[in-house]
């Protein structure tokens, strides 16, 4: 069972391909390492594997959950390791030394942590939920925030703005609400069948997928939509997988059925697109870098 580690140029659409091989089980997610050297992927054999990005070598191996691996992320200096699981746990350890830290658990039945994610200056913990929920985790006081979606879809993606000032709450499958919480105020976006968003880098935008086939960007400020970029596939309940490079120049589009686009998002204009994959993917990522984009798929063909 493996995953592909693709290489893309922003003008040429050439893929260098490196296939890697660890797990017993299909892989459910990957995360690549701020450093670009290293990346980890996480297993339906619950493991999480660190792997050396460039020779592809086999680091480290982390083996606190019991379930599926769901959600992974790395801390802004690499050191720690977030993750989510169908075990109802978040787990954050130590990455040098595999050291548990902290331990957030789901009591609920039927109820597992889907995406995690740090907040920017780490001082929260945000969870994506199987049904409807968003939780907001204060890291100091292990207090719990819960906000609710309208429809039930699992949580894909998920980011605070970068200055934690602006957070999202899909409210129903027409609307979303971008919640300042500073101002405590709220400004109520109209969008079909919201599934994920993240925020740009610099703060200035918010991107929402939806389960349409689509993305809508959003100016944060104003609330006003910018552009919505569409794939040429129409599917109702096909979730648009998406991702920004580390810098935010860059927006990855992709989805199953057209393949992956690439956008500048100084104009939000295509600049590359590949077509030619024989398999559908679950995850897709940018390195740090932005030059290489990694797909991972949960079947036996590696």
């Amino acid at each position: 069972f493996g995953f592909y580690l693709f290489a893309q140029e922003a003008t040429e659409n050439k893929i260098e391909t490196q296939i890697q091989k660890g797990h017993i089980q299909p892989v459910s997610t990957v995360a690549w390492h701020p450093s670009g050297n290293y990346f980890a992927s996480g297993s339906e054999d619950h493991s999480i594997l660190l792997w050396n990005a460039k020779t592809g070598k086999l680091i480290r191996q982390f083996n606190y959950h019991t379930g599926k691996i769901l959600g992974i992320h790395f801390s802004k200096d690499g050191t720690q390791l977030l993750s989510s699981a169908l075990d109802n746990r978040v787990i954050v350890q130590e990455v040098m030394t595999g050291k548990l830290l902290e331990e957030y658990e789901y009591n609920e039945v039927n109820v597992y942590p889907m995406e995690v994610a740090f907040s920017p200056n780490e001082s929260f913990i945000f969870i994506g939920d199987n049904r409807d929920n968003f939780e907001v985790i204060d890291r100091k006081s292990a207090k719990r925030k819960a906000l609710k979606k309208g429809f039930s879809a699992g949580v894909s993606s998920l980011s605070f703005s970068p200055d934690e000032r602006y957070s999202v709450d899909f409210v129903d499958y027409k609307s979303s609400l971008l919640i300042d919480g500073v101002e405590n105020d709220t400004i109520s976006l109209s969008f079909e069948k919201p599934n994920s968003y993240s925020f740009t880098p610099d703060g200035k935008y918010l991107i929402i997928g939806s389960r349409k086939l689509f993305l809508t960007i959003f100016d944060v400020e104003t609330g006003d939509s910018v552009t919505t970029l569409a794939s040429d596939y129409n599917c109702d309940g096909c979730n648009q997988k998406f991702d920004l490079s580390t810098d935010g120049k860059l927006l990855l589009m992709y989805d199953g059925n057209t393949g992956l686009s690439i956008y500048k998002t100084s104009n939000w204009k295509k600049i590359s697109s590949f077509d030619d994959f024989e398999e559908s993917y679950a995850k897709v990522k940018f390195s740090p870098n932005g030059k290489y984009v990694v797909l991972s798929k949960s079947n036996e063909v590696v």
